[in-house]
């Protein structure tokens, strides 16, 4: 997944993508009745903006990376293959506020810059509808899927 750098107004938003996955019973043990799968994905996303605290003009620029890891287990049953994972993921993100004076859009004890990285288990469960030429994947909600 790719969206270029685009400025709008005073917003500047981009962000990108990549995943691989590799199904371990389409060429190591294929006489599994499941099929079994491993995955990793990151992604990079990055927003500034212009905003007026108290007056005072500023710029504020958010930075967010993403990966993370899922097992997956399916099986088929005619066009429709429900699926059942276990994943991992970890998030940074960074935000800062670059204004004059000691204005910030946090608390004082923050100061003008903040960051966070949280780790996170994923359960995943939903199903796949594979038709001749594509296919339609829906996950059940609050499961995190990133199917």
């Amino acid at each position: 997944m790719y969206f270029p750098k685009k400025k709008i107004a005073s917003v500047e938003l981009s962000r990108w993508g990549i995943a691989g996955q590799w199904t371990l019973t389409d060429s190591v043990i294929e006489d599994f009745p499941l099929h079994l799968a491993v995955k990793g994905y990151v992604t990079k996303t990055t927003l500034a903006y212009s905003q007026a605290i108290s007056g005072v003009n500023a710029n504020i620029a958010f930075d967010n990376s993403l990966w993370g890891l899922q097992t997956l287990a399916s099986y088929g049953i005619f066009i429709f293959e429900p699926y059942v994972g276990l994943g991992w993921m970890k998030a940074k993100g960074t935000i800062n506020v670059d204004a004059a004076g000691t204005v910030s859009i946090f608390p004082v004890s923050i100061g003008k810059s903040a960051e966070s990285s949280p780790t996170s288990l994923q359960l995943l469960a939903g199903v796949d509808l594979r038709l001749a030429f594509f296919s339609l994947s829906a996950c059940f909600p609050g499961s995190h899927c990133f199917r």
